[in-house]
């Protein structure tokens, strides 16, 4: 569940130093504003959303409440998260468990990379959730400036279902796409992705679910998903790229394309892959350490400030 606290860890506002869309507008003004527009305008690109203005009580009282909290960056800028909060729903643990690679099987993928000499990408596939198809029925409910950024957006779809209740306008829409937050978003989106690769012959690792292999021209192409962040090797750079031609024909459905990485030197899963010396792989987390020290809080922080908001766990 979302919380508030009023004293948090040191450790907790280095990650999480975050504001309640309330909040956060008054903070940010107009860059708010627009990093709301930003993340809300996904949902209407994607069509995720199906507005609905029928529902019973029973349906009402198990909507998901659409959460939106806004971050200022290194660069100043201002980055909106949005999700659903998933603590009503009651899913077995096996039906939400979404497997991620192990860091047994990347490192051994890393040094098999550098054994072979292979060429080595990594991507990051844009709005992977809302990518797949939602296979139950959930329903979620907008208000305040999410409500005001759909409308404005596409008016014609959104505005004819806008309702009042208790003086507050809200609409409710049913998920026609997994979204961050529900229980099943990464593992439907993981299902995609697998259906995806296999479709391409692509096979699954019978040790780690999110490792796939097929065999081109006589030599293994190897690809680790970790949810939506990828890493792509095969000896040819030219099978490397034809790899992630057939990624982008499937998902790059954004106006934010989907980021690839080529070379010698890879950021992936907070670590710097460095392949430069043949035959070796050097590994190195001091990059994300560096960045986590620069993020902690000065002594002039107050340990009582309880603007800041923590993300839903998936799953609680």
């Amino acid at each position: 569940p979302v919380s508030s606290q009023n004293r948090t860890h040191p450790m907790d506002r280095i990650a999480m130093t975050q504001y309640y869309v309330k909040k956060g507008l008054r903070l940010f003004g107009q860059k708010g504003i627009n990093a709301v527009r930003t993340k809300v305008e996904q949902l209407d690109e994607m069509q995720v959303l199906d507005p609905v203005n029928d529902l019973t009580e029973l349906e009402k009282s198990q909507t998901l409440e659409y959460l939106m909290f806004l971050k200022e960056k290194r660069d100043g800028s201002i980055k909106g998260r949005g999700c659903a909060n998933g603590s009503k729903q009651v899913v077995s643990k096996d039906a939400k468990t979404s497997p991620t690679v192990s860091t047994k099987a990347l490192f051994l993928s890393c040094l098999i990379d550098a054994m072979e000499d292979r060429d080595v990408a990594t991507n990051d596939i844009p709005g992977a959730f809302m990518q797949a198809d939602m296979d139950d029925l959930v329903f979620v409910k907008f208000d305040g400036a999410m409500l005001d950024a759909l409308v404005q957006l596409n008016p014609n779809v959104y505005r004819l279902h806008v309702l009042t209740e208790n003086g507050k306008k809200v609409l409710y829409a049913r998920l026609q796409k997994a979204l961050y937050g529900t229980v099943r978003a990464a593992l439907l989106f993981w299902r995609d992705l697998v259906d995806t690769l296999e479709q391409q012959n692509f096979v699954l690792n019978p040790y780690d679910n999110c490792v796939m292999n097929r065999m081109v021209n006589g030599k293994q192409c190897t690809i680790l998903f970790h949810v939506d962040d990828l890493k792509i090797s095969h000896e040819s750079s030219t099978v490397v790229t034809k790899v992630i031609s057939i990624l982008k024909k499937r998902y790059d459905k954004f106006k934010k394309a989907m980021s690839v990485t080529r070379g010698k030197v890879q950021e992936y899963l907070g670590m710097v892959l460095d392949f430069f010396m043949t035959g070796k792989v050097r590994i190195d987390m001091t990059k994300f350490v560096g960045t986590m020290i620069d993020g902690m809080p000065s002594k002039n922080d107050r340990p009582g400030d309880n603007t800041s908001a923590q993300l839903p766990v998936q799953g609680e």
